[in-house]
């Protein structure tokens, strides 16, 4: 399942990544930025899940389904919520 990102999810995950594509490029692997790089990850993260939710017709389909599995990734755990 794909979710567009709105403008505002966007802004957070630069505000996250720089200019990097992916988090494992970036030099947050070292403590101190780890450190530093949380809180624009965690908002990133949260936009993201928030927008996801929003979308009530996303939603309601996969209601409908009725799935009996549910698998999600470890990093982001919105797909659980």
């Amino acid at each position: 399942i794909h979710v567009h990102l709105t403008e505002d999810v966007w802004k957070a995950r630069e505000a996250a990544l720089g200019s990097y594509d992916i988090m494992f490029d970036t030099p947050y692997l070292d403590p101190v930025g780890t450190f530093f790089a949380s809180r624009g990850m965690s908002d990133m993260l949260v936009k993201g899940c928030k927008l996801t939710l929003e979308k009530s017709e996303l939603i309601e389909q996969l209601k409908r389904e009725e799935y009996d599995v549910m698998m999600a990734e470890n990093f982001d755990m919105c797909g659980i919520g």
